[in-house]
């Protein structure tokens, strides 16, 4: 028997500063219910380092045979704490190209959005985007405050709210909880160290990332949450419940609000079964080996 094919996904993602994001790739890499069919970069620099960040932790994983195209830029600094090979090239800038090519060919497309939302506020302006062969999952926003990946750009938020059907929004509110946090005595960090030492190099370069991060936020004592972790789990697990709301981004300032007069979403509560994600997660990344 043949065997069905997986959907495809689509993943927007600023990975090599908040390791969140290289954590969620390299768990969307190894899905066993999808198939990550484009990685496109967010807040992008100028010199396209960003996305050479996300083809070379693929690479290091063996999975060269996944896209990567450059995205949209931002205004977030450092847009980068990680070095790059520089025998890794600059990536392709047709992203809508490919996710066109993918709605052609297959009855749903699932998006995830772990990085502000310019480029999937392009892809919705797009005359063949259609709501009810697009998925979108948003990893960002807070209620009543402030958070980047909606915030950074509100006018892009505001566009893909307008434009969604059914969108699913997992908010800090779910995810900045401090059991969510990779602390140095942690047990995932512990499980990254010891795969980097018997020479995994994509753990290596996650690795790389959580040092990188701990050391630019040193002077706060900030360790790093799982948050865009979390929201690719939402895709494939339920440790994260959703409620049917309705909301509106202010256009000053990026906050989500809750209003009856907004747009019907499906947001994320602040219940985690923690213990059975990270079950998950340390399961996942044991499917990882070297290239």
């Amino acid at each position: 028997m043949a065997a069905i094919a997986k959907p495809p996904l689509v993943i927007f993602t600023d990975p090599g500063k908040d390791v969140d994001d290289t954590f969620a790739l390299m768990l969307a890499a190894e899905s066993d219910k999808y198939d990550l069919r484009a990685v496109i970069s967010a807040n992008e620099d100028a010199a396209g380092n960003v996305a050479r960040y996300a083809r070379m932790l693929l690479n290091a994983m063996g999975k060269e045979q996944i896209p990567v195209y450059q995205g949209e830029p931002g205004n977030r600094r450092p847009h980068l704490l990680c070095e790059v090979d520089d025998a890794i090239p600059k990536q392709n800038e047709g992203y809508l190209e490919a996710i066109q090519e993918l709605s052609r060919t297959s009855e749903k497309v699932y998006v995830l959005g772990i990085a502000a939302m310019s480029g999937m506020a392009k892809l919705t302006e797009q005359t063949w985007f259609d709501p009810e062969r697009f998925e979108l999952y948003q990893m960002g926003g807070k209620i009543g405050n402030w958070e980047y990946n909606v915030g950074g750009d509100p006018k892009a938020s505001q566009k893909v709210l307008d434009a969604s059907k059914d969108m699913h929004f997992v908010t800090s509110n779910t995810t900045f909880q401090k059991p969510m946090q990779v602390g140095r005595d942690s047990q995932l960090h512990q499980y990254i160290t010891r795969r980097a030492k018997e020479g995994n190099k994509a753990f290596g370069l996650l690795l790389d990332n959580w040092n990188a991060f701990v050391t630019y936020y040193d002077t706060r004592g900030f360790f790093p949450y799982l948050s865009d972790a979390l929201a690719f789990s939402a895709l494939e697990k339920d440790f994260v419940s959703f409620e049917k709301k309705k909301i509106k981004i202010e256009k000053s300032d990026g906050f989500i609000q809750l209003d009856e007069a907004g747009k019907e979403v499906l947001l994320s509560t602040e219940t985690v079964d923690t213990a059975g994600f990270i079950d998950y997660l340390l399961k996942r990344l044991d499917k990882i080996t070297s290239e």
